[in-house]
């Protein structure tokens, strides 16, 4: 094989490398939490920021009995002004269950590092018995956001402006985002190798 043909595939192959090894997860999770007997009168979730630009792909509600929910529930992704970004409705049995929440996938939002965003659950057929929780240990906000705080709305689906503080979150509703991986080191050094011969190749073609 021509040392053209290899570099050529050291770099086309390895490039590969930069693209998005996509792999999706909650943007927070927890081990235990203390759970409240209902849920139909709020819209409960959080306040986080991107640290990196990601992507949102799911919205999910907590289900307290990893059984399926009892009731259709509606969640809503918001920008700080209260401007509806995506919003999707689980309905009863519905939804992939990803640990503590139960996910519907939504066409991508993309979240800008540095923006803060807020995420709700809301109980529409206000008729279950699915409870709400507060997270109580192994709280983890994931390497891509930062949790601010606790974020809600009483009565109704909406941008909750509320907060008690109190809580890491009122759990309520999710998020579910894609991870871009990063090339490893020894990959990116292969890459540079490959299109150094690339370059060297051509070079020699041109003299």
């Amino acid at each position: 094989m021509s040392k053209t043909i290899i570099a050529f595939l050291l770099a086309s192959g390895l490039a590969s490398a930069f693209s998005a090894n996509a792999a999706s997860v909650a943007a927070v999770e927890f081990a235990t939490a203390t759970e409240f007997s209902n849920d139909s009168s709020w819209t409960l979730g959080y306040r986080f920021r991107a640290d990196n630009n990601i992507t949102a792909v799911g919205l999910g509600t907590y289900d307290s009995g990893l059984d399926g929910l009892t009731g259709a529930h509606r969640i809503g992704l918001w920008d700080t002004s209260g401007n509806l970004l995506a919003d999707t409705i689980i309905a009863v049995g519905g939804g992939t269950l990803l640990s503590h929440f139960r996910y519907q996938n939504i066409t991508g939002v993309s979240l800008l590092a540095g923006q803060e965003y807020v995420v709700g659950s809301y109980n529409i057929d206000q008729v279950s018995t699915d409870a709400y929780a507060a997270a109580d240990t192994g709280f983890n906000d994931g390497s891509d956001i930062t949790f601010i705080r606790d974020q809600w709305l009483g009565g109704s689906f909406g941008f909750g402006s509320s907060t008690n503080w109190t809580v890491p979150a009122w759990f309520g509703g999710n998020v579910l985002i894609d991870q871009a991986s990063v090339p490893e080191p020894g990959s990116l050094a292969l890459l540079g190798l490959g299109l150094a011969g690339l370059a060297t190749r051509r070079r020699r073609k041109t003299a």
